[in-house]
């Protein structure tokens, strides 16, 4: 059952992956374009580390201006986790239990929110499977020991440093696995430490990250957008990691269907975790890093529900373990009321367009006209904007994040000459201009055309402009 549970899971990511490329992405993409001379610069204004970047580089000669094509080896490295899984639970549970690992399987196949982040052209998905074969090869050393199991742990933990600063807290929790399971944990901490070791050499960017860090986080609603520590970012979690990332109206019957996704899964989570003594690694991998994050976010916002990816594996097989302790009637009522809310969450995905990506291949194609200027209220080029349309003419508002340029006026008569339309996009002036102030002081001989919105993007207002002659 494993392979077509794999094809299936490949076959759902692939659907949707020929999407516009959104803000996120579109800044993958401008840190892989960017010169290995210029790389780790370029990397110190983007707060992760550089494997997922380099792969990304080395595969965008090849994929040219293709979406689909863009998104395809990290689609098959993300469908790759359904097995990594499945072994894992071959080797956490006995071959005995090999129903239980192809039911978590299917559901990390079928699950909404693992599918969209497969399309994502981020780093969740592969710090989803790399932490996954951490664990699987820590398992395996405990099991069975061998040199190969202790340099595959060491290799896993240390490409996930590198992919993503979330494993940090995989490794923490591993070593409180350890901690309550003896067994070769000398070994182990021997080759958790040695992960670490080799990744002192990024240290020094991850400072320089940090400053930048800082910069962001002083902006206005960005802790907000970051997930800081409430109420609300902690509910999140689990409502998107089991009902996936959508939502829609009327706002009841979303609560309730995602609601029930996340009672569903999680009480059947707790019994398996608390009937099963073998899915003691599970546990520590799914309420572990999270513990850790949540201590952490006292002082910097990370509990945006998307970096938390990496824990749905091991929240999914606690609800397969919890299934598989009932009668075989109410398991398949189970199964298939688990499957049914997935399958209703991809199919509101798919159906509900607010519900996918920011459309800036849309936005570009409407803006490049000639004779005209772009104006945003941002200090550089929103990044997808240099991949779908580098040759625009734009004016920047803002010198440096959430600071209006001194010479705004000056500059923008300048820039506007020659020009017979500006566009002014709105996109995240809530966060660095939310009074609006910047277009009314730019000038006084436009006028208001249109008003176009993009998915997710917002307004997009196109002005006529008197020429100016140089």
């Amino acid at each position: 059952m494993l392979l077509p549970v794999t094809i299936l899971g490949f076959f759902l990511r692939l659907i949707g992956a020929g999407q516009s490329f959104w803000l996120d992405e579109g800044a993958s993409i401008e840190i892989a374009s960017t010169p290995l001379s210029n790389l780790l610069a370029k990397m110190t204004t983007d707060f992760h580390p550089p494997l997922f970047y380099l792969l990304l580089k080395s595969w965008l000669p090849l994929a040219g201006k293709s979406e689909w094509l863009i998104r395809m080896p990290f689609i098959i490295l993300a469908s790759l986790t359904i097995p990594a899984l499945f072994f894992f639970l071959k080797e956490a549970l006995g071959n005995r239990k090999q129903t239980i690992a192809t039911l978590a399987a299917l559901f990390l196949a079928i699950s909404p929110f693992h599918i969209y982040y497969s399309q994502e052209l981020r780093m969740y998905a592969l710090n989803a499977l790399l932490t996954t074969l951490s664990w699987l090869a820590l398992l395996r050393f405990q099991n069975k020991g061998g040199k190969k199991n202790f340099l595959l742990y060491i290799f896993f933990s240390t490409l996930n440093l590198y992919t993503f600063y979330g494993a940090f807290f995989n490794l923490a929790a591993q070593g409180a696995f350890l901690v309550y399971k003896k067994k070769k944990a000398v070994s182990l901490f021997l080759a958790l430490l040695i992960s670490v070791l080799l990744f002192l050499p990024w240290v020094r960017i991850l400072l320089r990250q940090l400053e930048t860090g800082d910069v962001l986080q002083s902006l206005p609603g960005w802790s907000y957008l970051s997930g800081s520590l409430t109420l609300k970012s902690l509910l999140l979690i689990p409502l998107k990691l089991y009902f996936g990332r959508i939502t829609f109206l009327p706002k009841t019957i979303y609560f309730f269907l995602a609601g029930l996704a996340s009672i569903f899964f999680i009480a059947l989570g707790a019994l398996g975790a608390i009937r099963e003594k073998l899915s003691r690694p599970l546990v520590y991998w799914a309420l572990f890093p999270l513990a850790f994050a949540t201590l952490l976010s006292l002082k910097t916002p990370i509990l945006g529900y998307w970096r938390y990816l990496f824990l749905l594996p091991a929240l999914l097989s606690l609800s397969a373990i919890g299934i598989a302790r009932f009668p075989p009637l109410v398991r398949k009522m189970f199964i298939i009321t688990g499957l049914t809310l997935s399958t209703i969450s991809i199919f509101v995905y798919h159906l509900v367009l607010s519900n996918q990506r920011e459309d800036w291949r849309g936005l570009a194609r409407f803006i490049s006209k000639p004779q005209s200027l772009v104006v945003m209220n941002f200090p550089t080029v929103f990044a997808p904007l240099k991949f779908y349309a580098p040759d625009q003419d734009y004016f920047l508002t803002q010198d440096s994040l959430g600071h209006v340029r001194p010479d705004l006026i000056g500059a923008f008569q300048t820039a506007s000459i020659g020009k017979i339309r500006v566009y002014h996009i709105d996109y995240l002036s809530d966060i660095t201009d939310p009074s609006r102030s910047v277009l009314s002081s730019l000038s006084d001989d436009y006028w208001k055309v249109k008003e176009t919105n993009f998915n997710n993007l917002g307004t997009v207002t196109e002005y006529g402009i008197l020429v100016r002659e140089p």
